[in-house]
């Protein structure tokens, strides 16, 4: 059964992880995303806890880093599936124009 209430687009982007208690930024690859999360890959197995997923969205002119929390719902061997957690209005807007523009 599918839960997302947002359609998720494949968007291959470079990001940045921030663990708690890992000490240094974890570097990994979106691979799908949608206003409500994302599907990221990565060499380091993230933990179930909150984290800060960081990356700049393909064709935003001020080329602002995006700094939204997440936490992992679901681990395997492919990657990781984030939800966002209180996704700010400015971030929900940049996503949806990001999205808009995927096929």
């Amino acid at each position: 059964m599918d839960r997302r209430w947002s359609a998720r687009k494949q968007l291959p982007l470079s990001i940045t992880l921030e663990v708690p208690r890992h000490g240094t930024p974890v570097t990994g690859n979106l691979r799908d995303l949608s206003l409500s999360g994302a599907f990221v890959k990565t060499d380091f197995l993230l933990p179930l806890s909150p984290l800060v997923v960081a990356f700049t969205l393909p064709g935003d002119p001020r080329q602002e880093e995006l700094r939204l929390e997440a936490r992992v719902v679901r681990r395997s061997a492919a990657g990781s599936a984030l939800m966002f957690l209180c996704t700010p209005t400015r971030a929900i807007r940049a996503l949806s124009e990001a999205l808009s523009q995927c096929h």
